[in-house]
């Protein structure tokens, strides 16, 4: 996480600010428009489900599909699964956000979901 990439996400995307999350939010739907760009792909790739209105603050998606929860059930490396999952966390938390989620993949869920909001909300909705 101290690569420079992660130095920079830090510095341009702010999630305390509504441009922060519009720029989260922005680059889950052009990873989602490529997918449906490239068909041939989402077999092997995250299924991506937006619901702007489910909450009132942040940005919230969720998939059913996660190519590396596949691999690692298929290749029998469970025990990888929850360090990486962890890792969404830690990027939240770069981007000056806080991930609450319900259940993952990983964990035996029927989805991975994702509710990104700014680490400085008090009692989001």
């Amino acid at each position: 996480m101290n690569l420079p990439f992660f130095k920079i996400m830090k510095l341009f995307v702010n999630g305390n600010k509504k441009s922060g999350v519009m720029a989260v939010a922005k680059m889950m739907k052009k990873n989602a428009a490529w997918l449906e760009a490239h068909p041939q792909y989402k077999a092997v790739s995250w299924d991506f489900n937006f619901d702007e209105k489910k909450h009132q603050d942040g940005f919230y998606y969720h998939f059913t599909q996660c190519p590396i929860n596949a691999f690692a059930r298929r290749e029998g490396c469970l025990d990888v699964l929850p360090v990486i999952c962890d890792l969404d966390h830690m990027t939240a938390k770069l981007m000056q956000m806080k991930l609450f989620r319900e259940q993952t993949l990983a964990s035996g869920g029927k989805m991975c979901d994702y509710w990104m909001v700014g680490d400085k909300i008090q009692n989001p909705k």
